[in-house]
């Protein structure tokens, strides 16, 4: 999960010619310059990430589309009356899902706010978006 989190996204989105470009042109080190070029592309990426989250994953998540069309398309296929009954309620809230998808925006807020202290607003932004 770190490595799908954090490392790849910080290193994808970087070539790694201009990571050796920008060593090479550099003297003040290697780690000095490879913190430079990865966090200044992942930080703004992440940033943004973030902010697109709550803007557009929140109201998709309380419309709960694909429980609709399930619902309705159970409803108009159900034989008898106790079936389209059942296929009426409302179906289980997915906490799974939800708490893994926290915990990574969790770690992600926690991690890159420490580089990128833009990054803290827009996780607030998130979690208190998504408090009811």
């Amino acid at each position: 999960l770190v490595i799908n989190l954090l490392i790849l996204p910080t290193f994808l989105l970087t070539s790694l010619n201009s990571i050796i470009q920008e060593t090479w042109r550099d003297e003040h080190g290697v780690v000095n310059t490879i913190a430079r070029v990865l966090l200044s592309q992942s930080g703004s990426f992440f940033v943004n990430f973030l902010l697109q989250a709550p803007l557009f994953g929140v109201p998709l998540e309380l419309l709960r589309i694909e429980q609709r069309v399930l619902r309705r398309w159970r409803r108009r296929h159900a034989p008898t009356r106790r079936e389209v009954e059942e296929a009426s309620e409302a179906g289980p809230f997915d906490f799974v899902h939800q708490f893994a998808w926290m915990a990574c925006m969790f770690t992600i807020v926690l991690v890159y706010s420490t580089m990128v202290p833009l990054v803290l607003p827009a996780g607030l932004l998130l979690f208190g978006g998504q408090l009811p």
